[in-house]
C-alpha cells in the first residue's frame, strides 16, 4: 500500500476504532455526535490527503 493511502487509512481506522469503544462504553452517544465526529474525521482525513500532495508536488519542484 502506497504511504499517500496508508495515513489516511490508519486515521479513519483509529476513528472508527475510537467510535467501536465508545458505543459499547456509554449507550447513549447519539446519532448527531457520531455525524458530528464523522464530519471532524473526514475533515482530518481530506487534511492530510492535502498535506500528503503537497509534499510531493514539493519535491518535485
Amino acid at each position: 500500500m502506497k504511504t499517500n493511502r496508508l495515513i489516511p487509512a490508519l486515521v479513519l481506522g483509529g476513528f472508527a476504532a475510537i467510535v467501536a469503544v465508545l458505543a459499547t462504553v456509554d449507550t447513549n452517544i447519539r446519532i448527531e455526535s457520531l455525524l458530528g465526529y464523522g464530519a471532524v474525521a473526514s475533515l482530518l482525513t481530506v487534511a492530510v490527503i492535502d498535506y500528503g500532495r503537497d509534499l510531493r508536488h514539493s519535491r518535485n519542484r
